[in-house]
């Protein structure tokens, strides 16, 4: 039997370390979109879905490898603002 001598701090901290949550937090991880599932969300073909990127530089979109990749969260949170500022620019046109 293989006696064990003293455990370091740093060991019995790895140990017991969990990533911590913030606060609202889900745990799941979706993963991120490519080009192709853009497209699909957006249901149009691949040049007017690069015509609207090029429209919308603040459009949430990162490059990773030369692509990019859109975050599933973030793309349906920008359309959501969208929409509630054309929903507020109108009322005070008609207002």
């Amino acid at each position: 039997m293989r006696r064990r001598g003293p455990v370091s701090l740093a060991t019995k901290l790895k140990l017991t370390a969990r990533p911590r949550q913030l606060a609202g937090e889900s745990t799941s991880v979706q993963p991120l979109w490519g080009m192709r599932e853009l497209q699909v969300y957006f249901q149009k073909k691949r040049t007017a879905t690069d015509e609207f990127l090029q429209k919308n530089p603040d459009f949430p979109k990162v490059k990773i490898g030369g692509e990019w990749r859109f975050d599933p969260e973030s793309v349906r949170a920008w359309f959501l603002r969208k929409q509630v500022t054309q929903v507020m620019q109108n009322e005070e046109k008609t207002g």
